[in-house]
């Protein structure tokens, strides 16, 4: 189980995002360390068919992703950006909310992993009632998270995770991403230094090159 990328340029207004980019993200915590701009948002985006790429294709389980139904490979590989727009309500309406749209129809929020996920990214119960836009940046970054999380895709693609966390909560996500990622495919875009302890496969992205290192 991995996903491959074969030959992949991405170009924008013409300046090059990513150039000839030849790779596989496999089973495990895959960090991507590149400065901003650098393209690890844009490489996130390709493989969610947020975006397609100038050149190339991208494979998952020898099929190219572009040859899925867009709504059917986002109930597959589920993307958490840094920031998330959340609906008007409270936090557990906005948790279940995907539940709702056909796509994840036959999925069930898993109310004991819920309560674990909260208790280990340090949150409370009572969160739950509370109105998503009275969140914190921090707290609604870990919501965000819990709520992918619990929609259990085969693949997980997080943009930067982590970055309004403090360094304690911080550790208790890629703790979990860690062990999630014994399962999955994790493909982590992320600043944070502390990550590498945690990273199965670690990349580089400079000048639109994607680096194994």
């Amino acid at each position: 189980m991995c996903i491959e990328f074969r030959n992949i340029d991405l170009l924008r207004l013409k300046k090059v995002i990513l150039k000839d980019v030849n790779t596989v993200f496999s089973k495990g915590l895959n960090l991507i360390y590149g400065s901003s701009g650098s393209g690890k948002t844009s490489l996130l985006k390709l493989i969610n068919l947020l975006i397609s790429p100038s050149k190339g294709s991208i494979f998952y389980k020898d099929k190219d992703i572009q040859s899925f139904d867009i709504a059917r490979w986002r109930s597959i590989c589920t993307l958490t950006n840094q920031t998330t727009v959340f609906a008007e309500g409270s936090v557990m309406e906005n948790i279940l909310l995907p539940f709702e749209f056909k796509v994840h129809k036959l999925k069930t929020a898993d109310n004991n992993l819920l309560e674990s996920l909260l208790y280990r990214f340090n949150l409370t119960k009572d969160i739950l009632d509370k109105n998503i836009k009275k969140l914190s940046g921090g707290e609604a970054q870990r919501i965000a998270l819990i709520r992918s999380i619990l929609l259990k895709p085969e693949i997980f693609l997080f943009d930067e995770p982590t970055s309004a966390l403090d360094y304690n909560t911080q550790e208790n996500v890629f703790s979990y991403l860690k062990e999630l990622s014994k399962k999955h495919i994790c493909v982590v875009a992320s600043h944070s230094k502390d990550a590498k302890k945690y990273a199965d496969f670690i990349f580089t992205i400079e000048e639109g090159k994607l680096r194994n290192v």
